[in-house]
């Protein structure tokens, strides 16, 4: 068992290191394609560009998505908490004014 587990987990970690490689591997080649003068890329290598760069586009677009979701909704969460810390203010304020011998935060 413990020999699968051990076996599962070294194909995950190769998969990984694949992944890696093969995202490093794009990127060096598209700075290698950015660095030349547009000018003189051919269609391939031109299409190869347009490709990747719509490809992390698309990548930084859903990151964005996701940015904007995690901020509404810890910007929700605020708005909750403020109007819960203000009906907790009006209810010591009505408290204290019904009891005013004792002592209030």
């Amino acid at each position: 068992m413990s020999r699968q587990v051990n076996r599962k987990s070294i194909a995950k970690i190769r998969e990984s290191r694949a992944k890696e490689y093969i995202e490093q591997k794009k990127q060096e080649r598209l700075d290698k394609l950015m660095a030349k003068p547009i000018d003189s890329l051919n269609l391939k290598e031109a299409s190869l560009v347009v490709y990747l760069l719509s490809r992390e586009l698309e990548k930084l677009d859903r990151e964005e998505e996701l940015l904007r979701r995690k901020a509404n909704k810890m910007i929700k969460a605020y708005y909750e908490r403020s109007s819960e810390v203000e009906e907790l203010k009006a209810y010591l304020e009505n408290r204290s004014e019904a009891q005013p011998d004792q002592v209030t935060l």
